[in-house]
């Protein structure tokens, strides 16, 4: 657990891109090194996610919803929403791309605060790795169920992913 700092959540600025990066890689290895390949978390992936970031960030899109979580000005997780883009049948239409936390701050409500402040307490959907046990627990805390949509991730070697949405008001 984290310092006894509760993190604040702020939107974010362009310089901030490698910060981002890093938590993106960081929180990666964290929570997925026993489902990915090595590859997933070397330099060179590093500096992608940072070429990434910086694009992003530089050329934002206009729906998209960034926030950060901050401590001591070091970003510590992120969580990041827009307009739902899976090809599937999308609803409801607003998509939590990601939520992002270094494990040093798992249990201490900053995950759920990044998700109020991306996509609030209404209707949303996020895509989530079925092997990934905490995330889908995390997930029905707030208020999202599985749909039964899935997809195979071929890129990441055959990993599938689950469709969680929350249709109501949580």
């Amino acid at each position: 657990m984290g310092p006894s700092e509760q993190p604040r959540i702020t939107t974010v600025r362009p310089d901030q891109a490698e910060e981002i990066a890093y938590v993106h890689h960081q929180t990666w290895r964290e929570a997925y090194a026993a489902l990915m390949p090595e590859s997933a978390f070397d330099e060179a992936e590093l500096q992608r996610k940072v070429a990434r970031w910086r694009d992003r960030l530089r050329d934002p899109h206009p729906d998209m919803v960034l926030r950060i979580a901050m401590v001591d000005e070091r970003v510590v997780g992120f969580a990041i929403a827009g307009p739902a883009q899976d090809g599937h049948d999308p609803d409801p239409d607003w998509e939590l791309g990601a939520i992002y936390l270094l494990q040093d701050w798992y249990g201490t409500g900053t995950a759920q605060a990044l998700a109020a402040a991306t996509v609030g307490h209404g209707p949303a959907q996020v895509w989530v790795l079925a092997d990934n046990a905490r995330a889908r627990a995390f997930y029905r805390r707030i208020g999202f169920i599985e749909d039964g949509t899935e997809v195979t991730l071929h890129r990441l070697d055959g990993l599938r992913e689950l469709r969680m949405v929350r249709r109501d008001d949580a």
